[in-house]
């Protein structure tokens, strides 16, 4: 039996390969996702530069958009990417066009020593023994040359950061405020005024750490000194409760008219908005909508299963948001099963058989485990994309299911 399903457009990257360049892997900063995450970004890097989202790359790697957001914010500071504009729904970022250059020193060591030609030795029946023992001491030599070139990498990283993050404050003071500026909808800041006075010391203190040492709340943030980078991260995320739609509150009212000295801190209020957005990412709309659908779940049990199957067999292990729609279908799908399962259930030759050797402790949990089963089996026939919906289709309770399971001599 095969369910006849319509064509569904499938946005999933289709990728026969990547190219990782070795300046990333050998970047004991960078860890597996973040190199993946450049790789993609450098995928879509094109005239219009890539405005790939933080979903879009977390459906691909089957991570959270938090672990997406935090790669791109690593890879922004260690200098690969760049964020060329954000306007509250779309952002564009690039691949930076002197990473190389920045990141070639661990490279132009490691590549003088590999190639390196092997000593020739002119003793025939020694020959092979020679040149094992060579390559492997090449091989220790470049091991341990590549070690403290990367801590060279390191350090100088470090001076780098110093030198960028607290010597050039002027700089990364303008470049935050004209960056909150730039975004529609929130409130600016003219240059000369007391308001844009205050921001600017403000902003002193937050790097030199200082800003929150005198506030009990924000104890933890005694002498934090930020970077340049996690305030900017900061505001995207407010930028989104802020501005975006698809993102908490519903009501935008109030954040819209936050100015940035108030973000940093509220005197009146004893509150950061900064300080929330730096330890949070905001909430999706679909994610409150979703706890509404499943709060009112009838059988929470078997939704559950459908959504742990569905997110490591069909979406391989992407654990991330899914949408109202999609949580919508798993919970209708869980009323089709359960009323399946008293309708039709008791008509499965020797159930409780099939119970015990399914090792479910009722009908309704048996029928979930062969739902499972047939889609399972068409999906390892067919290439085309499966989503949700046919969980949720009548159509599979009325017809598809009953046809497995006489084929499958259930019943």
């Amino acid at each position: 039996m095969e369910p006849i399903i319509e064509e569904q457009e499938d946005n999933r990257i289709g990728l026969k390969y990547v190219k990782m360049e070795p300046e990333l892997f050998l970047n004991d900063i960078l860890n597996k996702i973040d190199c993946l995450v450049f790789c993609i970004v450098e995928l879509h890097d094109n005239a219009e530069h890539c405005f790939a989202s933080n979903k879009y790359m977390a459906n691909i790697l089957g991570v959270t958009t938090t672990t997406v957001s935090t790669s791109i914010s690593r890879l922004k500071e260690e200098g690969y990417i760049e964020e060329l504009s954000f306007n509250g729904r779309k952002r564009i970022i690039a691949v930076k066009a002197d990473y190389k250059e920045r990141h070639n020193l661990l490279i132009k060591s490691l590549n003088g020593r590999v190639k390196e030609p092997l000593k020739q030795n002119t003793n025939i029946e020694d020959k092979e023994e020679k040149q094992k023992e060579t390559v492997s001491k090449e091989t220790d030599s470049v091991l341990a040359h590549g070690h403290q070139v990367r801590q060279a990498i390191v350090e100088e990283k470090k001076r780098n950061r110093h030198t960028e993050e607290t010597n050039d404050t002027f700089v990364n003071t303008k470049a935050i405020i004209d960056s909150w500026n730039d975004i529609p909808s929130l409130h600016t800041h003219k240059a000369g005024t007391k308001t844009y006075t205050n921001i600017v010391t403000n902003l002193e203190k937050l790097f030199k750490g200082t800003l929150f040492n005198t506030i009990p709340e924000y104890a933890k943030y005694k002498n934090y000194k930020f970077k340049r980078s996690e305030v900017m991260e900061a505001i995207r995320r407010f930028t989104l409760a802020a501005t975006s739609a698809d993102h908490l509150p519903h009501d935008k009212k109030y954040l819209r008219r936050v100015g940035l000295g108030e973000f940093f801190y509220c005197e009146y209020k004893k509150y950061s908005h900064f300080l929330f957005y730096h330890e949070n990412e905001p909430a999706l709309c679909s994610d409150k909508k979703n706890a509404d659908i499943l709060a009112k779940d009838k059988y929470p049990d078997i939704t559950k299963k459908l959504i742990e199957w569905y997110s490591k067999f069909v979406m391989k292990g992407n654990n991330g948001h899914y949408s109202v729609k999609e949580t919508m279908d798993f919970v209708s799908a869980s009323k089709q099963i359960t009323e399946f399962a008293e309708k039709k259930g008791i008509k499965i030759n020797n159930v409780e058989y099939w119970i015990n050797m399914h090792d479910c402790s009722n009908v309704p949990e048996l029928i979930t485990k062969l739902t499972i089963a047939m889609f399972e089996e068409y999906i390892n026939k067919t290439s085309k994309r499966f989503h949700t919906g046919f969980l949720a289709s009548e159509r599979t309770y009325s017809q598809f299911l009953i046809e497995y399971l006489k084929e499958t001599a259930y019943i």
